[in-house]
């Protein structure tokens, strides 16, 4: 830029400031025009912006069912003066759901406090159920404790159901639980709906996001071959869990009182009704690791752990599925149904087996006659299997196979069909579902059933070489239903060739299974080395059970 041009630009500006000074009545109108139009620019920028609570409806959508279905819900059990309510305040822990459940009256409209309480866990089936940010139904298996009626252990095995999220509450679907899950025979589901007047599960949260240590927020675990044990503070709240396979969950929460590098805890278990335990712990933070020295005389069990954890996210925090859940003799109290030791009242409850397998053996076998329990197999062993003596040979053995503290009942015989030296071939296995025998394995007529070991079975059913099924099973928790370790079969394709199956759904579906690679050369060797590994049972005579 020349002088000359410099000189022709600033005098240009001088003139400008001038002007406006000159006229503020003409100027003022116009600078008002333009307030305005810079104002509906604004407006329309303000549009343009993304709506906060659209952004927390993404969120949400984003949340794991787990964490979407956590809230506070009732079912109005009865009406009248004394309101009486089944309450529940759903928690999780990760993508672990829990319950505090109760039974409480409606004494006003303000609060409604448990007069009898307890936990539930909602354990799944499949992790991947509650982890899912668009699913709205997870199955479980229902598996209730108290601390102050039974001393901390499950009730029972637990019962099996589905629970959906819907916008007004969660349905609970198919459980056992006669009276507070489900309401009657006739309906077998049940509407939670959402109310925020049911106590908390936590009474010792203060729930105060801008309090607490900034650099303890988050999820932290102490690798444990146990069970792994989890802390999470969020503001001055803090969360503990650990989960044992053979045991009742430990989930508690409270409060803490900072001070300098060390913190005074109030907290309560889920399950203990609102009784406190306090704990002072020491705490230093490097990074994603933490050392945590918990002290006191009210410190519970289950937090005595290794001293050093470390930084994880909430994806992190293992999801316990059915099929760890291991059940043993010390898993059960003595509340409702868990006197489950094998003694002569374990044999009555079968007696409807054993009074239907004896009428047939008496007095042969009746076309006309519907028969709950006795199988193709065992039916077509006793008529045409040439035994002699059915009352001896005829066997049972009463065992807790599933591990859920109920014994099952097998019924059977010896043969030597494979010349292995002889071999024990169930025909029927039975465990109790509602308090009567139910059927959780039945042989037919072209099929057998042989213990591989203390709880997996080899099955076969022979339909001809287009048709040859076999595989190695075990029996759920609850050892009602068949679990399939590995299901294989053949089957003829389209171009009248035999394809080989494999599954683990026992469906007979070639559609619905993999085919197994070199499957003519494998097949039969798999085959036989499951049928020579079988091992033997020892029965009881069905006849000292004949009346």
């Amino acid at each position: 830029m020349n002088k000359r041009l410099s000189v022709t630009v600033i005098i240009s500006l001088i003139i400008c400031c001038l002007l406006v000074g000159c006229d503020k009545s003409t100027d003022s109108s116009a600078l008002s025009d333009k307030l305005k139009d810079k104002a509906v620019a604004v407006s329309e920028q303000e549009k343009e912006k993304p709506d906060i609570s659209e952004n927390e409806e993404d969120k949400a959508e984003k949340e794991s069912l787990a964490q979407r279905m956590a809230g506070k819900y009732s079912f109005r059990a009865s009406e009248g003066e004394e309101e009486e309510y089944y309450i529940m305040d759903v928690v999780p822990f990760g993508d672990n759901l829990y319950a505090f459940c109760g039974q409480a009256f409606s004494d006003d409209t303000d609060s409604l406090e448990a007069y009898t309480f307890w936990a539930t866990e909602f354990v799944p089936y499949d992790a991947d159920e509650m982890s899912s940010t668009d699913g709205d139904t997870v199955r479980v298996n229902e598996l209730c404790f108290s601390i102050m009626s039974n001393a901390g252990k499950y009730w029972d095995a637990g019962h099996t159901g589905t629970i959906t999220l819907t916008d007004d509450g969660l349905v609970f679907e198919g459980f056992d639980r006669e009276g507070f899950l489900v309401a009657s025979d006739s309906d077998d589901s049940r509407l939670f709906t959402k109310d925020d007047r049911i106590e908390d599960a936590f009474p010792y949260l203060d729930r105060k996001k801008e309090k607490g240590d900034k650099d303890l927020q988050g999820i932290w675990a102490a690798d444990d071959s146990g069970a792994d044990l989890y802390i999470e503070f969020s503001g001055s709240d803090m969360y503990m869990y650990r989960k044992y396979p053979d045991r009742e969950v430990f989930f508690a929460a409270g409060s803490c009182d900072f001070h300098d590098r060390y913190f005074n805890c109030m907290a309560t278990m889920i399950d203990s009704g609102g009784m406190p335990f306090e704990f002072t712990a020491n705490y230093e933070v490097r990074g994603d690791n933490l050392s945590l020295d918990i002290m006191g005389d009210d410190v519970p069990d289950q937090l005595v752990s290794p001293e050093a954890f470390h930084r994880i996210t909430k994806d992190d925090v293992h999801i316990t599925t059915m099929d760890e859940i291991v059940f043993n003799e010390d898993s059960f109290g003595a509340f409702g149904q868990m006197e489950k030791e094998a003694d002569g009242e374990d044999e009555d409850i079968y007696e409807p087996v054993f009074t239907e397998i004896l009428d047939i053996i008496n007095y042969g076998y009746n076309i006309d006659s519907e028969y709950d329990y006795a199988s193709g197999s065992l039916t077509e062993h006793i008529n045409y299997g040439g035994m002699k003596d059915p009352l001896n040979e005829v066997g049972y053995r009463l065992e807790d196979i599933s591990g859920d503290g109920v014994p099952e009942l097998l019924v059977g015989y010896d043969a030597d069909y494979l010349n292995y030296g002889g071999e024990s071939y169930i025909t029927g296995i039975y465990s109790i579902k509602d308090g009567k025998p139910y059927v959780a394995y039945a042989g037919g007529t072209k099929g057998s059933c042989q213990r591989l070991d203390d709880t997996h079975f080899y099955s076969s059913l022979s339909g001809g070489v287009s048709l040859t099924v076999f595989g190695e099973f075990h029996l759920s928790n609850d050892g009602c239903d068949m679990v399939w370790d590995g299901c294989y079969f053949t089957d003829e394709k389209e171009d009248g060739s035999i394809g080989f199956y494999y599954n683990k759904t026992g469906v007979i579906d070639a559609d619905l299974s993999e085919e197994m690679e070199n499957g003519d050369e494998i097949f039969g060797e798999i085959m036989g080395d499951l049928a020579y590994n079988c091992i033997r049972i020892e029965w009881t005579p069905i006849g000292t059970r004949n009346k």
